[in-house]
């Protein structure tokens, strides 16, 4: 099956799904606001804008951060530890991260906000995009081999090989973009879990955050479990979008 086909799929699959469960009312019984406080207000903006903010930041961070890493890699220095981490599940080293990184982070009086999550989250994604810069330079050897044998500077032959990584950097921000729209744990500790709009060093909201935080305290039937319902279709949604930067990228490290 195609890549456009599962996409549509997925697309057509889920709205209904949330018809089923919530009724064809549950999308209209969310707002264009940006206040999320249930049960008084159900403005989405400010969560959408939450997830947007955390996946471009965390995102670019990844990429920034595993190029550097993916680089050495592909030219023998070291890799085992990377490989490990890149196989290693989200929620696993989103422990590890919150047990030591985020007391160091509130000793420098970095609190809840978008810039704590993206950075925690963009370093969750790290080993899994330096894996997919190795690879993609890793296949580049011939090349490499023989301008080192002609006698080209390795930094020099580095720096032309990544500069034709453009496409594969896209890719791999958008696998890092779409890993980062849907973790709701770490973002949860991470963001605050306000519902306005997103500010970088104050408490604010996301959507798979807000989605994991009030779906067991959400009323059956009532307005905010459709509310709910509205957030899990945007963001698989959002999802969808940012996998589509990643279309035809297989994950290193999750064979």
């Amino acid at each position: 099956m195609s890549a456009g086909l599962r996409a549509a799929l997925l697309a057509s699959a889920v709205p209904l799904t949330v018809v089923l469960v919530w009724g064809v009312g549950g999308l209209a019984r969310v707002s264009l606001a940006t206040l999320w406080s249930p049960p008084f207000a159900f403005g989405i903006v400010g969560l959408g804008l939450g997830s947007v903010l955390l996946a471009a930041l965390g995102g670019g961070l990844a990429l920034w951060l595993g190029e550097g890493a993916g680089a050495q890699v592909a030219f023998g220095r070291g890799g085992g530890a990377l490989r490990l981490l890149a196989a290693t599940p989200g929620v696993a080293l989103g422990a590890g991260l919150l047990a030591f990184l985020l007391p160091l982070l509130h000793r420098i009086s970095l609190g809840e906000g978008v810039a704590l999550a993206a950075l925690g989250l963009g370093l969750m994604q790290t080993p899994l995009v330096a894996q997919g810069i190795a690879a993609a330079l890793s296949a580049q050897g011939p090349a490499r081999d023989g301008a080192l044998a002609l006698g080209a500077r390795a930094d020099d032959v580095l720096l032309a090989l990544r500069g034709g990584l453009r496409g594969t950097r896209l890719r791999l921000l958008g696998l890092a973009a779409t890993r980062i729209v849907g973790e709701a744990a770490v973002a949860s500790v991470l963001i605050g879990n306000s519902g306005g709009l997103p500010r970088l060093f104050a408490p604010s909201g996301a959507l798979a955050a807000s989605l994991l935080a009030q779906l067991p305290q959400a009323p059956a039937g009532g307005r905010w479990q459709a509310g709910l319902g509205a957030i899990a279709l945007l963001l698989a949604l959002a999802g969808a979008a940012a996998g589509l930067l990643g279309r035809g990228h297989h994950a290193p490290a999750q064979r």
